[in-house]
């Protein structure tokens, strides 16, 4: 009696154990992600993300499923970030606000790349800029995949032309707004430009009424959307590169299998790659369509970008060590 009991408990046991595998096996089998983003349709990082659950889905064989949430429905880049880290959205290709750690403005540092070349080499999948971030987000439980996802330089859009503009020591005499972060500050002060910070909703008013003279940290693709019909002159100056990254939670991606991984992973990378060509297309593009639209390209040579880099790495970035490390800041000096 007592052996058909113990035998019937064994049974049992090893009917649990095939049912929570194979429930185990199900769950993994099929994944839902939220993916969110904070630019509208039709912009090719919204664009990236709709391609990327398409691929996703195909290459699973329907098993990964991945829902776009872009336009900042989840939130803007701060919060989505932080619902990263509490695993409460799983996916997401965004800005990387600094708000957990100073040294992620890195990629934002004003000349840490000045040309195409420099932006793919250091920002692309195994660039030292990259590989950096990957490291500082892996500290926050955050995952990075591929690069950074390029949205191209930044210029500079203005209502006045400044005293002896390729010069990168002169004082400049024009009253430029700057994003408030450091990075941008201490570099366009060191040049020269007398700075202001204005709420990037109050930007177009500014210009129109004079509280400002001119503008940093737009693409040339922003100044002609936004705000060709109040600034006179544009100059590709390429201060900063702007980029963002396809991030996950990382609870989320060491629960996924390792075939999902991949998938993920190299769908990643290749949209990461393409984005720089992108990128580059849409500067051509629109830096074009502003000297159509009345807007004067100031020309600013290959030569005159290096001049700028140049004196910033060796003036302005000894000054954002405490902001972004001393350490972290040589060994990027150290690339070039």
């Amino acid at each position: 009696m007592r052996s058909r009991q113990i035998r019937k408990a064994f049974m049992q046991l090893g009917t649990l154990v095939v049912t929570s595998t194979l429930l185990v096996s199900t769950a993994s089998a099929n994944v839902q992600l939220k993916m969110a983003g904070i630019v509208p349709e039709g912009h090719p990082a919204t664009e990236a993300m709709n391609e990327f659950a398409v691929r996703a889905a195909e290459q699973s064989g329907g098993e990964i499923n991945i829902r776009v949430f872009p336009a900042n429905q989840l939130g803007d880049y701060t919060q989505i970030y932080e619902e990263l880290r509490r695993n409460t959205i799983e996916f997401a290709l965004i800005p990387v606000p600094s708000q957990f750690d100073s040294r992620l403005e890195l990629p934002s540092l004003n000349y840490a790349v000045s040309s195409w070349e420099q932006a793919e080499s250091m920002m692309g999948r195994d660039g030292f800029i990259s590989k950096e971030m990957e490291i500082l987000h892996a500290n926050l439980n955050v995952k990075q995949l591929g690069g950074l996802y390029a949205n191209g330089f930044g210029g500079i859009g203005l209502t006045e032309l400044p005293n002896d503009i390729h010069d990168p020591a002169s004082e400049k005499e024009v009253l430029l707004r700057v994003p408030p972060m450091d990075v941008f500050k201490v570099a366009m002060d060191d040049l020269g430009f007398q700075t202001v910070t204005v709420p990037y909703a109050e930007l177009y008013s500014a210009l129109q009424t004079g509280v400002a003279e001119g503008w940093i940290g737009g693409q040339a693709e922003i100044n002609y959307t936004n705000f060709r019909d109040v600034i006179d002159y544009y100059i590709p100056v390429n201060h900063f590169f702007e980029s963002y990254a396809f991030l996950m939670s990382e609870k989320t991606w060491n629960e996924l299998s390792t075939e999902h991984q991949d998938i993920i992973s190299g769908i990643a990378s290749d949209l990461v790659d393409k984005s720089f060509e992108t990128a580059r297309k849409s500067e051509e593009a629109y830096l074009q369509r502003l000297d159509e639209s009345g807007v004067e390209v100031v020309e600013f040579s290959d030569k005159d970008r290096e001049r700028w880099a140049e004196y910033v790495r060796e003036t302005s970035w000894p000054k954002l060590y405490e902001r972004l490390s001393e350490e972290l800041v040589n060994r990027l000096r150290e690339q070039y």
